[in-house]
């Protein structure tokens, strides 16, 4: 069963990667960033300098730990002795504010060991996991809902994010035989009947339940791509977590149906990221940052009661929610919202408190940030629930930082034109004093224009078409000969090449198989000098991809995506919708599947059912042709 890690696709966020176990961080994204309140007298800002991107304190800032009033539970418990399994892409140990509480675990992708301490985390998403549920409680950086439990690190999704329904079952046996008290798992994938012949994680979910295990798992990013039902959130065992966003209304991208169990913040979380990053913290949606709160509060739960079994712990955290949506549980919000100090017995609180509380812990949001060389605009989303004065931009280049103030969510700021900015950071300046700090932002777009060369070649046009060798490109230039540069990049990011050539190599072929990716996205082909270039964007040879793969033992397999299709016709192609195996010549339908979260798709089937070339088709849409390969 194909899965994929659930964290969104929005602003901000890295693209969600496909997973053939899907990690929930977020489905927009699929495919792929939150805030703090610091606080400062409004005179006395002290300067925001380059080393503020590695010794930032969010704590006070983060709005989820504020809605589910972790600081009330945590003066009943810490999580201390709890072992929290986070199956996902791996943990970085080093990390500040994971640093000696990183257990010794395993990867089901290698088959070898990770030692206790270590940096396992090529794909960020697990890091990111792991601080919701354990950051360090220390006035640096971030904080986590059970600071004193243990991560064990088990990884079942490779740096881009997947994995197999294979790999994730493995990886929860692994932690249920090896001491893990609650498994996260923020990751999943669409059902699917062709796949597997059964659901091996939903098997691997109920033995670990039955073991004593409180199995937490995010309930999906598809709520606003046809919404199809999700495995592991769907399993018996499993604690399905939908999420919500600061004005606790659905995220629009949860996932949303019975199975649903109870929900928790999942937009603008800030939490760790590897220290490989300039900036090792990020802010993201998904239920794949819902899911990590649940799973923290179970393990205070699970502090608090050691002999509990994992029934009487999931019981305690539904019974103890914030009501959200229709009164009862409901496919949108399940039970309601989890609140870590009713969960240990505390007074319950109410919708009204939770509002208040947010409004003291959200931090504005840079939206997007562009320069010439000497101005900046910057626009921002400003902190919920709660008014500032006004607002200052700082922008930062090596040692020097520029300012300007702004009463509004945009703002310009003046630069000196010699410099172009490492990063900005937008504050919200408030009347009592408190100054909230959005993330630094480094993604400014440069619009700079640049002196051009005397001798230089101009590029007058570029076109570009698909052949059966491949892409073709043709551009035309005037000039003295020179290099330009040449970029092309598919939609999905799945194709790039950037190269530089001659001028007077006025045509390339770029050879792609007949059944490669690429020809189903569209590609933005780019012909550049010193002093500019053109663009042209290829529409995709076939609206849905299809690739033939060798299974072996007289079966055959074919994957491949719906991108454009989905994109194209809103409903047609999109998550899922019904898929068709045909043969070329007759047009007989020779088997059905179904469009998963992350618009990929897949069959897996008896050779015998194949006499000649097939292609795949939904709606209107068909691939281009393909001839089963045997083993």
């Amino acid at each position: 069963m194909p899965l994929n890690k659930f964290k969104s696709n929005f602003p901000f966020h890295r693209r969600l990667l496909p997973f053939k176990v899907l990690s929930i961080a977020a489905f927009s994204s699929l495919l792929i960033i939150a805030h703090l309140p610091i606080t400062a007298n409004a005179t006395e800002l002290t300067p925001i300098n380059p080393n503020f991107s590695k010794s930032p304190n969010y704590e006070s800032s983060l709005w989820g730990l504020s809605a589910i009033r972790t600081n009330l539970a945590q003066s009943v418990t810490t999580g201390n002795g709890v072992v929290v399994a986070v199956i996902d892409t791996g943990v970085d140990a080093t990390h500040p504010d994971l640093l000696g509480r990183v257990l010794a675990g395993w990867s089901t992708i290698t088959g070898k060991a990770f030692a206790f301490g270590a940096s396992t985390d090529g794909g960020e998403h697990g890091t990111h996991v792991a601080g919701i549920i354990a950051g360090s409680l220390d006035q640096k950086g971030i904080a986590g809902v059970a600071p004193d439990s243990f991560i064990l690190p088990v990884q079942v999704l490779d740096s881009n994010g997947s994995g197999s329904d294979k790999s994730v079952a493995e990886g929860i046996d692994w932690a249920t035989l090896n001491g893990a008290n609650v498994i996260n798992l923020s990751l999943g994938g669409s059902t699917n009947p062709f796949a597997y012949g059964g659901s091996k994680s939903c098997a691997a979910v109920g033995r670990a339940f039955n073991a004593g295990v409180v199995v937490i798992v995010a309930a999906g990013n598809a709520g606003g791509a046809g919404n199809p039902k999700n495995e592991p959130a769907s399993c018996k065992g499993a604690l399905s977590v939908a999420a919500v966003d600061e004005n606790l209304n659905r995220s629009s991208f949860s996932s949303f149906d019975a199975s649903v169990a109870i929900s928790a913040p999942g937009t603008s979380i800030i939490s760790s990221t590897p220290t490989f990053n300039r900036h090792p913290f990020a802010q993201w949606d998904g239920t794949s940052m819902a899911a990590p709160f649940v799973a923290g509060v179970a393990a205070l739960v699970r502090s608090a009661h050691p002999d509990w079994s994992a029934q009487q712990v999931v019981d305690a955290l539904i019974a103890s929610v914030v009501d959200l949506g229709p009164v009862g549980s409901d496919p949108e919000y399940g039970a309601g919202l989890v609140d870590a100090a009713s969960a240990l017995g505390l007074p319950r609180q109410q919708r009204s408190d939770v509002i208040t509380a947010i409004g003291v812990s959200t931090t504005p949001t840079v939206l997007t940030a562009q320069s010439d060389g000497s101005t900046i605009v910057v626009r921002w989303d400003s902190p919920k629930h709660s008014i500032a004065k006004s607002f200052e931009i700082s922008s930062t280049t090596g040692e020097t930082t520029e300012r300007y103030v702004s009463p509004g969510n945009v703002g310009t700021i003046s630069i000196p034109s010699s410099l172009f900015p490492d990063y900005v950071v937008v504050s919200a300046l408030y009347d009592d004093g408190i100054v909230r700090y959005s993330l630094p932002f480094y993604d400014i777009l440069d619009n700079r224009k640049f002196e051009s060369s005397k001798h230089t070649t101009v590029i007058t046009k570029v076109t570009a078409s698909w052949s059966p060798k491949g892409l073709n490109v043709t551009y035309a230039t005037k000039g003295p000969l020179s290099d330009v540069r040449v970029s092309l990049n598919s939609f999905a990011g799945n194709f790039f090449i950037y190269e530089t050539i001659k001028s007077n190599l006025t045509s390339k072929t770029y050879p792609l198989a007949a059944d490669d990716p690429a020809r189903g996205q569209s590609i933005s082909i780019s012909v550049s000098t010193e002093l500019g270039g053109k663009e042209f964007m290829l529409a995709p040879q076939y609206s849905i991809t299809a690739r033939s793969l060798t299974a072996g033992n007289g079966w055959f397999a074919v994957t491949g995506s719906t991108n454009e299709a989905c994109r194209s016709q809103k409903k047609i192609g999109c998550s899922g919708t019904l898929i068709e195996l045909k043969d070329v010549k007759t047009g007989k339908v020779i088997a059905k599947s179904w469009v998963l979260a992350n618009l990929t798709y897949g069959f897996y089937l008896p050779s015998k059912l194949i006499t000649g070339p097939v292609f795949v088709s939904v709606g209107s849409f068909k691939s281009a042709p393909l001839r089963w390969k045997e083993a």
